[in-house]
């Protein structure tokens, strides 16, 4: 994933040069098992898309280390086949990069075009929006937990969408590992929120929390989805 590349430099990098004081231990990346990418598209295919029933929505992602934004993607999707994003990383108040599919077509615009709209094929499209869809993120969720081992911790209004928060606080072994892949870094514990959609049953919310340790050193990483503006939402040509 596209993203999980970009997130992996910043994180990678606050890691190693973190630590408490008192001569505590910096945390350094610990080596993870590998995915193929053959495998991990066969898993993602299997996985229902719970946003199939969406006619169209905004959503924004988020990654964060230790509390401080990293990266994130403001994008929208309208159904059967347009889609937009723009990508912020820590620090800069425009887009690094925007890209946007519309059916046969594709545009981006980044510093290599001088910031201003060009036509792209859509496999270099499909490339640059590659894990930064909810979708995308949604496949890393552990299902069969948040099915079978989640707290319910009742009713909650979210982007104006009446929703069940459910919780699971002490993520599987497996859970960690597909994580822990996602940062870059091994995971020690975790826990996932997901506040569902009473009417659909659709994610509008979520939030994935893990901790790394190492030594004396704690150090934490958060990635989080908000879905806004369903069945409202357009996305159009580029101006």
């Amino acid at each position: 994933m596209r993203l999980l590349s970009i997130s992996i430099c910043f994180l990678a990098a606050l890691f190693v040069s973190c630590g408490g004081g008192g001569g505590s231990k910096t945390a350094t990346p610990t080596a993870i098992e590998t995915i193929s990418p053959q495998a991990q598209e066969t898993a993602e295919a299997s996985i229902p898309d719970p946003f199939a029933s969406l006619n169209s929505y905004d959503y924004d992602f988020k990654v964060l280390a230790d509390g401080q934004l990293q990266v994130e993607v403001n994008g929208a999707i309208q159904s059967p086949d347009r889609v937009e994003a723009d990508f912020l990383v820590a620090g800069s108040s425009t887009p690094i990069e925007s890209v946007i599919m519309i059916g046969s077509q594709a545009w981006i615009k980044d510093a290599s075009t001088d910031n201003q709209w060009i036509t792209t094929d859509l496999g270099t499209a499909e490339t640059i929006l590659t894990g930064a869809r909810p979708k995308d993120i949604w496949d890393l969720l552990p299902s069969d937990q948040l099915t079978s081992q989640a707290n319910d911790l009742g009713e909650e209004n979210v982007n104006g969408v009446a929703s069940h928060h459910l919780q699971v606080s002490r993520l599987s072994s497996n859970a960690l590992s597909v994580l822990g892949a996602f940062f870059g870094i091994s995971a020690a514990s975790g826990t996932v929120d997901l506040w569902q959609a009473d009417n659909g049953g659709w994610p509008a919310k979520a939030q994935i929390k893990v901790t790394f340790v190492s030594g004396e050193s704690v150090s934490s990483a958060e990635a989080d989805w908000d879905v806004s503006n369903v069945n409202t939402a357009s996305v159009q040509p580029p101006q």
